[in-house]
């Protein structure tokens, strides 16, 4: 789990930033405000970030 005052640098693109709409499939319906953080896996291993499927997962 990250800490108070733990950083990472990344890049944010049109695509992460409108995620839920700006999109060249039709797999999924449109969902307005939807984004994307894109976290490196190096960086979310350093910073212990892991999803749903870890498992003893801490959700906060």
């Amino acid at each position: 789990m990250p800490n108070t005052g733990d950083i990472f640098v990344t890049t944010l693109k049109k695509a992460h930033l409108f995620w839920g709409s700006h999109r060249h499939t039709n797999t999924r319906g449109v969902v307005y405000g939807e984004a994307y953080l894109h976290i490196p896996i190096s960086q979310a291993r350093r910073l212990n970030i892991y999803n749903e499927k870890q498992p003893n997962k801490y959700n906060l």
